[in-house]
């Protein structure tokens, strides 16, 4: 198992200096492919994350637009499948006056 170590660049880069050419080579591919898959767990963290602020996103707008329009709460709880509280607290949020024309 490999685990990474907080060492500061410039010791990191006095240590690899020092190795021979062939373990240096293989140090750094080693560091490449661990940077490497640093990378593409952010990248898929990311998309999550984003993917979830969208759902979010999407979920308050049914909230505010339903609750606007004259909606109920239990229609917006089946719609949204949030709870009650859930559904009255972005309306709070929001400070979203129901449509009463």
């Amino acid at each position: 198992m490999v685990s990474i170590t907080k060492i500061p660049a410039k010791q990191w880069a006095e240590m690899v200096k020092a190795l021979p050419a062939a373990i240096k080579e293989e140090v750094m591919s080693t560091y490449d492919m661990i940077l490497q898959e640093g990378i593409q767990k952010g990248i898929e963290q990311g998309i999550q994350e984003g993917l979830q602020q969208g759902k979010e996103k999407n979920v308050t707008e049914v909230v505010l637009r339903g609750y606007q329009n004259g909606v109920s709460f239990e229609i917006l709880c089946l719609l949204t499948g949030l709870s009650e509280e859930e559904v009255k607290a972005i309306i709070a949020q929001h400070k979203v006056e129901e449509d009463k024309g």
